[in-house]
């Protein structure tokens, strides 16, 4: 076990979302529980910039975990309160060593998963 999970503070739920045809030629996204994992979250110096008229929203939190969870791109992080949703998924030693997660925190009314 890399030297890295003792800092490991936190347990997150990890949620993928799934498109299903809702028979109007629409789609219903459900959401599906995926498991947890240990990890550390740290907020970021995140920002957002509009650019065309629309919206730039850059990471706002950055998650570290082990090199060998299951954790895709679109997937949802959850702990307590706080709705996350992943943007990219990297790994800085290339060691299976540990991964470093960019996420945006996700503010809507109502609760996105669950």
């Amino acid at each position: 076990m890399p030297i890295i999970s003792a800092l490991f503070n936190n347990t997150f739920s990890i949620y993928r979302p799934a498109r299903a045809a809702d028979g109007q030629g629409g789609w219903d996204i459900t959401y599906t529980l995926m498991g947890t994992l240990e990890g550390r979250l740290s907020p970021s110096e995140g920002f957002s910039k509009e650019i065309a008229q629309s919206e730039e929203v850059h990471f706002t939190h950055r998650l570290y975990t082990n090199a060998d969870e299951d954790i895709r791109k679109s997937d949802f992080v959850l702990i307590g309160t706080l709705t996350l949703e992943v943007l990219m998924i990297k790994e800085p030693s290339l060691a299976d060593h540990h991964l470093e997660i960019d996420l945006r925190e996700r503010q809507e009314e109502g609760a996105l998963i669950v």
